[in-house]
């Protein structure tokens, strides 16, 4: 989804997730695992970029 975000060009995103990890993710990349770390950093300075976002978790059903 956040490729598609850059993809898109769109500046206001409201991100839900029901993955609480992603969610700690985006606020500290340390928990990313080594191997992934790059490509979520490239998706992560794409957030330097947006004017607008919001990050939830909301719980499955």
């Amino acid at each position: 989804a956040l490729e598609i975000i850059k993809e898109k060009g769109w500046c206001k995103v409201w991100l839900e997730c029901d993955s609480e990890l992603v969610i700690k993710a985006l606020e500290n990349y340390f928990v990313v695992p080594w191997c992934l770390r790059r490509r979520w950093m490239n998706c992560f300075f794409l957030f330097l970029k947006i004017y607008l976002y919001f990050f939830v978790h909301i719980y499955r059903e």
